[in-house]
């Protein structure tokens, strides 16, 4: 469990570090860092043994240009259908297109650590700019083996504040 906590601990101190080192390299634009938290619907799949679970999730985030980001969360995903809590430390990129000027559609591949193993993920979605500051999204996400041969499909809407 300790080992769990020191991981955490130094997962997110190199993602601040590296987020501050692209933010002092870049530009001098508004809006490059964003933090949000999102609610999902899960559902576990092992020999299609369902079990299905509400999660939250917290992010934060570095946009390199307007069409490519780097992403990193801590999520809770339920119980998996061993009855064991699964959290997961995340990090991918992200494409981002821009359908109009509310609307940006996005679809991401990364990788998460859970129980000490490192798993591919994906992800797709859509965000809804709401003002400079503030945007909606819903999206969809995969995350391969979560638990032995446990996959896990997420279902999720959030909220982004870009500073």
């Amino acid at each position: 469990m300790k080992f769990k906590h020191l991981l955490m601990i130094n997962i997110i101190s190199l993602i601040v570090l590296t987020l501050a080192a692209f933010h002092l390299r870049a530009e001098s634009q508004s809006n490059h860092f964003y933090a949000g938290s999102s609610i999902h619907y899960n559902v576990n799949d092992k020999d299609h043994d369902l079990t299905e679970k509400l999660g939250a999730s917290i992010r934060a985030g570095y946009l390199f240009t307007p069409n490519w980001s780097i992403e990193s969360s801590y999520s809770s995903y339920g119980r998996n259908v061993d009855g064991d809590n699964v959290y997961a430390y995340q990090l991918k990129g992200l494409y981002l297109h821009q359908l109009d000027s509310d609307f940006t559609l996005y679809t991401g591949i990364g990788g998460y650590v859970y129980d000490s193993k490192i798993n591919p993920s994906a992800v797709i979605g859509v965000k809804k700019q709401l003002d400079k500051k503030l945007s909606a999204q819903f999206s969809y996400e995969y995350l391969y083996k979560g638990h032995g041969d446990d996959d896990i499909y997420s279902l999720s809407v959030g909220m982004n504040f870009y500073f």
